[in-house]
């Protein structure tokens, strides 16, 4: 009977030792990501005010043609 609850304390407590490791996994995953996200964001920005600059650049090439 010892024996049996010993073997399952000792399996909860490896359970519980994965379940750590893999919160941490996912946290840094979602740290990752968000980064990611952030970054993406940044690019999109500046990609969208190059984008007004080329356009203006455009139109007052084509008033001077």
């Amino acid at each position: 009977m010892q024996a049996t609850i010993n073997h399952f304390e000792s399996e909860i407590t490896e359970l519980k030792n994965r379940l750590a490791a893999q919160e941490l996994e996912i946290q840094k995953s979602n740290s990752k990501f968000e980064f990611s996200v952030s970054e993406q964001e940044k690019l999109k920005k500046n990609f969208e005010s190059e984008k007004k600059i080329w356009t203006d650049e455009k139109a007052g090439l084509v008033t001077r043609a």
